[in-house]
């Protein structure tokens, strides 16, 4: 099922900006980044009790905000994409490609991991595999 998650996280001292990060990184787990606090995730039921728990220990309710929308399987329909950014279809593979001087650069010389990519933890189960 597809959720969008949405989050406003008060950063004005330094706990609140590790908040911050730490909600991003955990979207980042399952979901790709769509707005600058906005993420498509497309989860099964177990990976969304896992996501949402996560995030929920992470937050703080007197000053933070979570919103879920929940767009369900057949989400394709309910998503109207306009301007950059362009839009990302989650289920067909994922393929990345990288330099083998970017790979040196990030302490990985040979493998097919896709941690260690510039920008987060990609979506989680999709890639495993990096074609040089």
């Amino acid at each position: 099922m597809m959720v969008l998650v949405s989050y406003d996280v008060s950063t004005v001292n330094p706990s609140g900006r590790w908040r911050l990060r730490r909600i991003a990184k955990r979207c980042m787990d399952y979901g790709i980044r769509v707005q600058n606090s906005v993420f498509e995730c497309n989860v099964d039921p177990a990976q969304w009790t896992a996501l949402k728990a996560g995030l929920e220990a992470i937050c703080d309710e007197e000053t933070d905000s979570l919103r879920y929308y929940y767009l369900g399987r057949d989400y394709q329909r309910r998503i109207e994409h306009y301007g950059a950014k362009p839009a990302i279809v989650v289920e067909e593979p994922l393929v990345l490609l990288r330099t083998l001087r970017e790979r040196q650069a990030h302490g990985r010389s040979s493998g097919g991991s896709r941690k260690g990519f510039p920008g987060g933890r990609g979506v989680r189960g999709d890639c495993s595999l990096i074609i040089e």
